[in-house]
């Protein structure tokens, strides 16, 4: 199944659903199919995901079998609309932890989420880490986690929480992370030594 495919599919009957829309009922009925479907694949997997797409299927349903006498509550429909895209782009950064994972050794830069890591190869996700401290320095590096969400999303936290000025966080691809060589710059040190002793341009 293209679960963005079908994700956009239900989206848009939401937003349909939202402005009342009774003009085209086989939108409904597809995007009704379309949310068993997703649903019966999220089941075992995420309980959030699920629990929507049943709310979901509850709205088509009504919507495409005209039993309600009104269109639904709009709030309800956009809380609904609201959760699904978040549940979106939680299995879309799911699917780019997994899809960019390689088979490599532990090393001294991985994080792992639970226990210790084990003894040899796993597979792991290059993240790029950039930031610039409180004296204008700024440095570059690669930390490898599990390809899991909750490690990810702790490792971003725990960036954030320590940073002193600019940070930006980005999951590579192994290519990428092969042709990565780590930075360091000193923009106070640069301008100093350029003569201006006074001022630093960022």
């Amino acid at each position: 199944m293209n679960t963005a495919k079908a994700y956009n599919t239900i989206i848009d009957a939401l937003q349909h659903a939202t402005a009342g829309d009774r003009q085209d009922p086989s939108k409904y009925r597809e995007a009704l199919k379309t949310a068993m479907t997703l649903r019966e694949h999220y089941v075992e997997r995420d309980e959030q995901v699920a629990s929507t797409l049943m709310r979901c299927e509850s709205l088509f349903y009504n919507m495409q079998s005209d039993l309600l006498m009104r269109g639904p509550e709009i709030d309800s429909v956009v809380e609904l609309t609201e959760e699904l895209e978040e549940a979106t782009g939680r299995q879309r950064m799911i699917l780019t932890l997994e899809s960019r994972a390689t088979y490599r050794d532990h090393g001294p830069d991985v994080i792992v989420g639970h226990g210790e890591p084990p003894a040899g190869p796993a597979w792991l996700v290059p993240v790029y880490i950039w930031g610039r401290d409180c004296d204008n320095c700024e440095s570059s590096r690669i930390t490898w986690i599990e390809p899991d969400l909750e490690v990810f999303n702790q490792l971003v936290a725990d960036v954030y929480d320590s940073a002193e000025g600019l940070t930006a966080i980005r999951v590579l691809t192994p290519e990428e992370a092969a042709d990565f060589t780590p930075s360091f710059r000193d923009r106070n040190l640069e301008a100093f030594e350029n003569g201006r002793g006074t001022s630093c341009i960022v």
